[in-house]
């Protein structure tokens, strides 16, 4: 279950705003994709997801706990 925390901007990034969030009580970064985003764009960020889903636990590395992508073609993603 993902929650977005009222007023929980932590910045923006080249996809779009990062927010703080709550995934089964973990607090979490979620980034969000700006509307109308270019497809080269979404395909980078569908990179990222891919290589970060495929990297183990390390200390120094922020672990990826999930993405929702079923809204890419409203310019709607978190992860």
């Amino acid at each position: 279950m993902f929650l977005s925390e009222s007023n929980a901007i932590l910045g923006q990034g080249f996809y779009g705003m990062v927010y703080k969030a709550t995934v089964n009580g973990a607090v979490v970064a979620a980034k969000t994709i700006k509307p109308n985003t270019e497809r080269n764009v979404i395909l980078a960020l569908l990179a990222e997801i891919k290589i970060m889903s495929l990297l183990e636990e390390h200390p120094n590395i922020v672990g990826l706990v999930g993405a929702n992508t079923s809204h890419l073609d409203k310019g709607c993603s978190t992860f």
